[in-house]
């Protein structure tokens, strides 16, 4: 039920990111009780084992491909902050929630800064789709659905 739940939200996202124009893009997220228990969720280490990757020219879709991954994993840390370690070169920041259905990543960074939807989250899966400027804009010229396990 939860994997249908999750094809129909990206398949949601991609109608809705798919359009010419910038749009800003909602996402409903069900089962969510409140952004404590989101970010109790978060905490800890997750491997980062896949992602379909859209990329895009003028708003329109140009490639999408899917991409697996082995030895990367990302510690989010109760104090706010992470660690992404991608076959052992380290990147370090901040993260937080804006919202229940939304992850951020060093927020007030002018260069860095850069928004996620939660598309679903358990004790352990996550699924998340972006990065997206704090406009609802793209951050650079591709959207990705991220895939995490513990």
């Amino acid at each position: 039920m939860r994997i249908f739940k999750c094809i129909i939200l990206l398949a949601l996202i991609v109608v809705v990111t798919g359009s010419c124009k910038k749009e800003t893009v909602t996402t409903i997220i069900r089962d969510i009780p409140d952004t404590k228990a989101i970010k109790d969720l978060h905490y800890g280490t997750w491997t980062f084992y896949q992602h379909e990757i859209e990329t895009y020219a003028g708003g329109v879709m140009t490639n999408k491909k899917v991409e697996t991954f082995t030895n990367y994993t990302i510690n989010w840390k109760q104090d706010g902050t992470y660690s992404f370690n991608k076959n052992g070169t380290i990147v370090n920041g901040t993260w937080d929630l804006t919202s229940p259905g939304t992850f951020v990543y060093d927020k007030g960074d002018a260069v860095n800064e850069r928004y996620y939807y939660i598309l679903h989250i358990d004790s352990s899966l996550l699924y998340r789709k972006g990065p997206y400027l704090k406009n609802g804009g793209l951050y650079g010229n591709f959207l990705a659905t991220e895939y995490y396990k513990r």
